[in-house]
């Protein structure tokens, strides 16, 4: 029998007045969910907050007053598998149709296939990500060389470092600290009824700036010797968009090289996961997290990596909202 049966061991103990070891009884739950897992074939990732978050929800009481409990831990095809009840009748669905990319546990960009949900670490811890559907508008995203790309007193050298996926793709801007050296790709379509969002993986040397344009949003970047996803949203709202990196001398501009990952050009208010591009724009699909069946009763706490959270009361079908979501907690 699955660990959480023994509930009633550590309530009885608790009557008696011996106290609750909640940590040594979440560690059993755990390495149930774990097996569970395990027997399904999933994946199972992240034990690092597991543990003390569930021996918490232990002693407040919430484990034993909820009817499911997901978090950032374990997956499968289409499924996210909830950490209470160790069944399957509380497992979240998620049915994207296309391949997405996330920051993994090692803090790289990686692939993640059709109807595999996302465990995301880009903010350094665990979360679910969810995201709407969105379009790569750029081409080559990270082939700056390709005559895609408009140069102007500047040079690209292709595949001269390790990018933020792992693999030698990243580029070499010389811009050579000269004014209005510029990297850019002119009047992208971009509709003109929403935000645009560019982003853009930047690194070089540690405190010179160059400038993000999008548009006629511009931001002023100091450059580190790691990599930064830089993003800049314009929310004038044209039907073509126009976006560069550019040593600008009105803003203080210096950068000689830098290096270059991963162009994106969405329309958003603000950047969303990564899409890569060669010659044809690319569309990530929504990720589509629910679970239907639910009694139309009670209420569902999600809760963010920021801490922030949203309740959703007397659900038939619950459909997670966009975000990156720490832990799913449902009270019927």
């Amino acid at each position: 029998m699955y660990g959480y049966y023994n509930n009633a061991y550590f309530l009885k103990k608790s009557m008696l007045g011996g106290a609750v070891d909640y940590t040594a009884q979440a560690t059993t739950l755990v390495s149930d969910f774990q097996t569970r897992v395990a027997t399904a074939s999933g994946t199972f990732e992240d034990t690092s907050t597991l543990i003390s978050s569930l021996a918490t929800w232990l002693g407040d009481g919430t484990y034993a007053a909820a009817d499911f409990i997901v978090t950032p831990n374990a997956f499968n095809f289409a499924t996210i598998y909830a950490l209470f009840p160790l069944d399957a009748t509380r497992d979240l669905g998620s049915v994207r149709s296309t391949t997405a990319t996330r920051v993994n546990s090692s803090g790289l960009i990686e692939t993640v296939a059709v109807f595999i949900p996302r465990i995301d670490y880009g903010g350094g811890t665990a979360v679910i990500l969810n995201e709407a559907a969105s379009t790569n508008l750029l081409l080559h995203s990270q082939d700056f060389d390709n005559t895609y790309w408009k140069k102007n007193s500047s040079t690209v050298t292709a595949n001269t470092t390790v990018a933020p996926d792992g693999t030698t793709t990243a580029e070499t801007f010389a811009l050579g600290g000269t004014d209005l050296a510029r990297v850019f790709r002119n009047n992208t379509t971009t509709g003109g009824s929403s935000d645009t969002t560019f982003s853009i993986w930047l690194k070089g040397t540690a405190g010179q700036t160059v400038t993000l344009e999008c548009g006629s949003a511009s931001s002023v970047i100091t450059l580190t010797a790691d990599w930064v996803r830089h993003s800049l949203t314009n929310t004038t709202h044209t039907t073509a968009t126009t976006v560069r990196v550019i040593n600008r001398a009105t803003n203080g501009n210096n950068a000689t090289d830098l290096y270059a990952w991963g162009a994106q050009l969405e329309q958003t208010s603000a950047a969303t996961s990564y899409i890569a591009t060669t010659s044809a724009q690319v569309t990530r699909a929504a990720d589509n997290i629910q679970k239907a069946g639910l009694p139309g009763t009670g209420s569902i706490v999600e809760t963010f990596e920021d801490g922030t959270t949203n309740t959703i009361n007397n659900p038939n079908t619950y459909f997670m909202s966009l975000g990156r979501i720490k832990h799913v907690i449902y009270t019927a």
